[in-house]
């Protein structure tokens, strides 16, 4: 079993840059990083994915723009923005599909696109 430390050390080494530096995944600054669940802990599919690895990636956070705000919003608008949206709802589909298709659903309500909801669904 990963403890949290293990859990940090994997998820550094995947997200440090080419410089060597460990930035927030989702725009590439360096400063008030936190590590940020894709997968929430709703039901227990999501509590046996919770700790692992692949369900965490880094953040920034403090204020409404921040990235860590953006992915908790569960609002398309803001999450889309993020550089790595695309490979966060991939990850969340791989970990759990129930709460990937939650998301879709949630996306939908806001008026997102057929096409772009399809391109989601193909990841």
């Amino acid at each position: 079993m990963n403890t949290p430390k293990k859990i940090q050390k994997i998820v550094n080494q995947r997200i440090t840059d080419k410089h060597g530096f460990i930035c927030c995944t989702g725009c590439g600054i360096r400063l008030n990083l936190s590590y940020s669940h894709l997968v929430k802990k709703i039901s227990l599919v999501d509590c046996l994915n919770y700790q692992k690895p692949e369900n965490i990636t880094l953040h920034c956070f403090g204020d409404s723009w921040k990235c860590h705000e953006k992915w908790e919003s569960n609002l398309y608008s803001k999450m889309s923005t993020l550089h790595d949206f695309q490979e966060n709802m991939k990850r969340i589909k791989e970990l759990d599909i129930y709460y990937f298709f939650r998301l879709i659903s949630r996306f939908k309500d806001q008026g997102v696109g057929i096409g772009i909801l399809t391109e989601l669904e193909n990841l």
